[in-house]
């Protein structure tokens, strides 16, 4: 869903002229590569006495799973309803922009961050301490190719 909505964003505002089968398409291979990723887990050789999640690792992925939710369904609304105009799109804000890029990586490495725990047996051991250490660092490799982009990209989105 997350790799369809960018490629109906990209189309929308002119960056990346695409069919609308490539949309499809990457929505089907994201979901391919989180079936794999399930899979993986599933065979993973953690124990299920590893898998309990500590109270702050549940709220915080409790959380993220709903900033997630909340952000891509608002993106994906945004970006494929007829009743939202480009120049609606056009008016936002390159903090705003931003703000909810970072959120959205941040949602994103922690549920990553779990996923890795999951299937990677040294790391289900680590304390809260060491894993949103770990969070921190998915958070960073997420946002920071994706600011650069969008740096790159603003003269693109802004001008008519």
């Amino acid at each position: 869903m997350t790799a369809a909505a960018l490629v109906l964003t990209l189309r929308g505002w002119h960056i990346w002229h695409v069919s609308p089968t490539v949309a499809v398409l990457s929505s089907i291979v994201g979901a391919c590569v989180f079936g794999v990723v399930w899979f993986l887990m599933e065979q993973a050789v953690v124990s299920s006495a590893a898998m309990v999640l500590s109270p702050a690792r549940r709220w915080a992925l409790l959380v993220a799973v709903a900033l997630f939710v909340l952000l891509v369904g608002c993106i994906v609304a945004m970006t494929t309803s007829a009743r939202v105009s480009t120049a609606r799109l056009r008016t936002m804000t390159f903090s705003s922009i931003l703000g909810c890029m970072l959120i959205a990586h941040g949602a994103g490495a922690v549920v990553v961050a779990e996923l890795l725990r999951a299937t990677i047996a040294r790391t289900s051991r680590w304390s809260d301490r060491r894993h949103f250490a770990g969070v921190g660092v998915v958070w960073a490799m997420m946002s920071a190719p994706a600011t650069y982009l969008l740096c790159r990209a603003w003269q693109k989105l802004v001008s008519p």
